[in-house]
């Protein structure tokens, strides 16, 4: 009830595309699918790949010394089960006839916190790696990056055998926007997001592909341009369609701590709006295919439903964009 709940405020206030994750268990997952369509969303389907599911049992995970959870090691990842439990899923949404925006399988796979072949040091306040070659053990991150490269020529091949989703896109894990700063502290290692679509690129991933995933936290309390340099240097990767691969970004957001009702909001909507003005000029330009905001309702300052409504940074998060010329 509550997930219905939920997803009707979201169409009633006018969100047209969510992310939105196949976990477990899968039929909970499937029905908010399910009821999502319904209300006229369409959905970017995120594939997390921490789910147990996808290992054989007895795998182990890295252990995550209670500052983050433990986590399965990509590279240790079973095809045949990810082929299995994905396609289940897949062709259950395509036998309803559902029909998907996009696919993005895995979150934030150059951090620690989801991906278990980056290290997380026992205690806390530490200098982290800085380079890949850096990394407690690179050739694990490098064979996590190689399976990755399966699955995503698996979801082609399972995509390519549905009658409603032939035609969904694509877009690689959003790669994390974590300040050196913030690994160090938390002591879990990262690897920078440019360097991880790089290596990716050189897998030839590009063939299975229609985006990279990108997430972007400009900042609240920064001056404008200082956001600015930030959503560009994130954005160095992309490219407009005819010159490389665009990007998508998965995640961007902007935090209001306060824990008032009714909400004071105006600040972050001013915000909101001027990194909104940015973002149309790339996704005019093509160099951007979507940008989602983080996130609805959860208990984070980055929420945008606070005391039973959609907040003005909400309003403007969401407002639809301009007709293109």
């Amino acid at each position: 009830d509550a997930r219905q709940r939920l997803l009707a405020d979201m169409a009633a206030n006018g969100v047209r595309l969510i992310r939105l994750s196949l976990t477990a268990p899968f039929p909970n997952s499937l029905d908010a699918v399910r009821v999502a369509s319904g209300h006229g969303m369409r959905i970017l389907l995120e594939i997390p790949l921490g789910t147990p599911a996808f290992y054989r049992p007895k795998v182990t995970k890295r252990p995550g010394h209670g500052r983050v959870w433990d986590m399965y090691r990509l590279s240790d990842i079973d095809l045949d089960a990810f082929r299995t439990a994905f396609a289940a899923a897949l062709h259950d949404i395509d036998r309803q006839g559902i029909v998907l925006a996009a696919i993005q399988p895995g979150n934030e796979l150059n951090w620690a916190g989801y991906n278990g072949d980056l290290h997380v040091y026992p205690d806390a306040h530490r200098r982290t790696a800085r380079t890949v070659t850096e990394l407690r053990n690179p050739s694990a991150f490098a064979a996590g990056l190689d399976r990755y490269v399966e699955i995503v020529r698996v979801i082609r091949e399972e995509l390519s055998m549905t009658r409603a989703n032939r035609g969904a896109q694509i877009i690689t894990a959003g790669a994390a926007d974590t300040p050196i700063e913030v690994a160090d502290a938390r002591a879990m290692e990262r690897v920078d997001a440019h360097a991880f679509i790089a290596m990716l690129r050189a897998r030839g991933i590009d063939r299975h592909i229609d985006a990279y995933g990108i997430h972007v936290y400009p900042g609240t309390t920064v001056a404008p341009i200082v956001r600015r340099r930030h959503i560009d240097a994130m954005l160095a990767s992309c490219a407009a369609p005819g010159q490389g691969i665009p990007c998508w970004i998965t995640e961007w957001g902007l935090a209001n701590a306060s824990p008032s009702c009714p909400l004071e909001d105006d600040e972050r909507a001013r915000t909101v709006r001027e990194v909104r003005q940015g973002l149309e000029e790339e996704i005019a330009s093509r160099r951007v295919g979507n940008a989602f905001y983080f996130d609805w309702d959860s208990r984070t300052p980055y929420s945008v439903w606070r005391c039973g409504e959609l907040t003005p940074s909400g309003r403007a998060a969401i407002a639809p964009s301009p007709a293109p010329e």
